[in-house]
């Protein structure tokens, strides 16, 4: 570890969970920035057009003087923002980790991402618009970052961005949010976004182009927002399989892919076959495999660790139907199912 790095670590407490990432941050990040500019009492219309409730954007703004005081928070941002702006649009670039900072900071960390995200934005949008991404799908993607303060605040009663590694992807040129659904570019077998249940090298091979190692795809995503209608999940894949082809041309991408605990069969037993997460599961094949769901279906679902679900509300025939797997020794899984395009 350099001395410049020891001296970040030093002031803002980042023991030993975090040297990983410093590490990373030191061989990838460029330390002199000179486009960088943190936000400004200007960016309150901003905050407010991505979605951040006001209660939450006035502790953003409030906390920009603690990120120009404090060198390692600025040493933090410049080397984030120079790793995220060096691989636009490109899914195959190794994904950059952003942890939740230690609680010892106080609202400067929690919000510290979403200092990174405005600091980042508009060179992101320049980029899209160069690539001729319509400024409406610009705008609704990135209005993530007001969903993902709001899910930290319903979980821990403050202002703080939940996930922020999640918005990573939407700084990256990488996820679009299309109607209900969101969509970003991966590769198949190829760094943290490719699914991590899929057939082995053998079986994709035999199945064709769309399957293989190194083949594009889209990866969809079922964010917060009201029932998951089925018209409007329709819709959705019916705007990406047009958007992806124009913006962002493949000749191997022939596959959108969710892997999601939505997909999780066990649902069938609990929801009539009328519900639309039963309607949405239809769309898909599985693939082979599954992993432990039942920490995505907490948070998803209730905010909570799954060891803090006594005494949740249990008011839709979803949350009834969580809650009574559990408490009868089963656990819910993730899923991965494709369809094609």
């Amino acid at each position: 570890m350099s001395p410049e790095v020891r001296a970040v670590a030093a002031e803002l407490g980042l023991g030993d969970r975090y040297a990983q990432w410093l590490a990373f941050l030191d061989r990838g990040g460029v330390a002199g920035d000179p486009e960088l500019a943190l936000c400004s009492p200007q960016d309150a219309d901003v905050l407010a057009r991505l979605g951040v409730a006001e209660q939450d954007a006035e502790v953003v703004l409030a906390t920009q003087p603690e990120l120009e005081r404090s060198p390692g928070l600025s040493w933090l941002l410049r080397r984030c923002r120079s790793i995220l702006l060096a691989h636009l649009g490109d899914p195959a670039a190794a994904q950059l980790p952003l942890p939740q900072l230690p609680a010892a900071l106080g609202p400067a960390g929690r919000c510290f991402p979403a200092h990174l995200f405005l600091a980042t934005m508009p060179r992101t949008m320049t980029w899209q618009r160069s690539q001729g991404i319509p400024a409406a799908v610009r705008w609704a993607s990135f209005t993530d970052l007001g969903r993902q303060m709001q899910i930290y605040r319903e979980t821990h009663g403050v202002a703080g961005v939940d996930e922020p590694w999640w918005l990573t992807l939407h700084l990256r040129g990488l996820l679009y949010e299309l109607g209900r659904l969101q969509f970003n570019l991966l590769r198949i077998g190829v760094g943290s976004l490719s699914p991590g249940s899929w057939h082995d090298d053998s079986a994709a091979s035999g199945l064709g182009v769309g399957f293989r190692p190194n083949d594009d795809a889209i990866g969809v995503h079922i964010p917060e927002g009201g029932p998951l209608d089925q018209q409007a999940c329709a819709q959705s894949l019916t705007t990406a399989r047009s958007f992806f082809p124009r913006y962002f041309p493949s000749p191997t991408r022939k596959l959108a892919i969710c892997e999601s605990w939505l997909l999780d069969e066990q649902l069938r037993a609990y929801l009539s076959a009328e519900a639309n997460i039963l309607a949405f599961q239809r769309l898909f094949t599985l693939a082979p495999g599954w992993h432990s769901g039942d920490k995505s279906v907490a948070q998803f679902v209730f905010k909570r660790e799954v060891s803090d679900l006594a005494g949740v509300p249990q008011h839709t025939t979803l949350q009834r139907a969580i809650i009574s797997h559990l408490r009868g020794g089963g656990h819910w899984r993730v899923r991965c199912g494709w369809l094609r395009l």
